[in-house]
Formats: C-alpha cells, structure tokens, sequence
C-alpha cells in the first residue's frame, strides 16, 4: 500500500475532479491523504479521505491587490512563497511514496524536487464524466461581452444582460436565488452543452478531420 499525496487546487471545480482518480486508488488499498486549505476540509473529508492543512499565506496579499506592481510580487514570492516549507510537515507525517500534484500549482514543484519523492503532474479541469462525484453546473448570469455568448445559450443555460447594466444583472440573480427549479435546469443543461461543444475529444477529432 503506498501513501498518495493529493494536492489540487482549493476549489470545488477542482476537487471535484480529483476524487474520481482518488477513489479509484483508494480501491486499490492506498491511503489517499489531501493537502489543503482549510475551507476544504470538510468537503475532502466527506468523500473519505484524510486531509492536512497547506498554509499559503502570501496569496491572500496578491489576490486582493495589495501590491503596486510585479517588482512588489517577487518580494512577496522571495520573502514568503520561496522560504516557506509547504510539504515539511506533510511529508514527515504521512512519508508519501506518490505526490500527485494539480497542474494549476506546479509551482510546488519548487518545494518538491530536492526530496526523493516522485510527482505526477493531473489536470483537474471540469471532468467530462458523468460521476457522482460531479455536482450539476450552475447556471450563469453573465455580459454580452466578446465571446462569452458563444458558450451561454440564453435563457436556457444561463441569462446575458448588457455590460454596466446593474439592475438588470441583479434581476436575473434574483429570479435564480427565488427559484430552485430553474436552476437545477439551467444548471443540467448547460453542463450538457459544454460537453457536447467543448469536449476537448471531440475538438481533437474535428481538427483532426
């Protein structure tokens, strides 16, 4: 039995694409441990698996936009990001044979190459496959801006409304919060319609043709 360290990036999307891959190695008889933030946790846990906390706490400072400009950044990556031990305590808790690691964060790999452990880098964009571990999508509510109408068909997986048009956007936010029914069918069709117009499956073979 080996240990896998999952780590995925911290949201539902994300996770939710994950677990299939984890319950499958878990039938196998290996210990599927989850390094996260803590706003995960309960959702790991719920599908069974173990859960470690992964302090960042550097990222909060740049997603609020704290910092003027890229040379405020790097700082912020040198002093914190670079000197901090992701994977210490981890790693001497658990003593993971496997690091299956979210392409959204091979930044990690930093933390990583100089232990003796192997990483695989999966891909956890929207899973194709119709699992019970993949929820319904939400329906959107979103702008007539570039291409956005090309992935929304409207009313029927979602609501376009006019840019700078507030009113309007929250109407149609409205309408769906009052309205449970239609949001389970917007949400089901428009997963519905990205599988059949944007499977990257079928893309390949269009373009292959």
């Amino acid at each position: 039995m080996t240990t896998i360290l999952f780590v995925v990036l911290d949201t539902a999307s994300h996770l939710n694409a994950s677990f299939k891959m984890a319950h499958a190695f878990k039938s196998r008889n290996h210990q599927i441990v989850y390094l996260g933030k803590p706003s995960s946790e309960k959702k790991i846990k719920q599908q069974g698996f173990d859960f470690l906390v992964r302090s960042e706490n550097f990222q909060p400072e740049i997603i609020a936009g704290k910092v003027e400009n890229t040379e405020d950044v790097k700082a912020i990556m040198e002093d914190n990001f670079l000197k901090m031990n992701l994977f210490d305590q981890a790693i001497s808790q658990i003593k993971p044979g496997l690091v299956l690691l979210d392409t959204s964060l091979t930044y990690y790999t930093l933390h990583l190459l100089h232990r003796n452990i192997p990483i695989i880098t999966v891909s956890t964009k929207v899973c194709q496959d119709k699992t019970e571990f993949i929820p319904p999508f939400l329906p959107i509510v979103f702008t007539f801006h570039n291409g956005i109408p090309e992935g929304i068909v409207e009313n029927e997986t979602g609501f376009l409304v006019p840019e700078r048009d507030i009113d309007a956007l929250s109407e149609k936010i409205r309408s769906l919060l009052k309205n449970e029914q239609l949001r389970t069918e917007m949400g089901k069709k428009g997963r519905d319609l990205v599988l059949e117009r944007f499977d990257n499956r079928k893309l390949v073979e269009e373009l292959s043709e």
